[in-house]
């Protein structure tokens, strides 16, 4: 039961698309550049600060577009 209203609020809202997003792409993507970066030795703290902040930030402009550019016309069309 708790897994379907977390799918349902994860299609149905905006923030539900950007967490959603945040949990299955930027963290993952974020962590595998900080991994590399620190198995190269380049790593230091404001890059991962860096590396971090912008998965995370391009990440929530592409929930955003994806979310009034096909989410929210469709979920208008389900209501009618």
């Amino acid at each position: 039961m708790h897994h379907n209203k977390a799918m349902k609020w994860f299609g149905s809202s905006l923030i539900g698309h950007v967490f959603l997003i945040q949990i299955i792409a930027a963290t993952p993507l974020a962590i595998m550049f900080i991994f590399t970066m620190a198995h190269e030795g380049t790593l230091t703290i404001g890059w991962a600060v860096l590396v971090y902040g912008l998965c995370s930030v391009l990440f929530d402009i592409g929930a955003a577009l994806f979310w009034y550019s096909y989410s929210k016309p469709r979920l208008g069309d389900l209501s009618r």
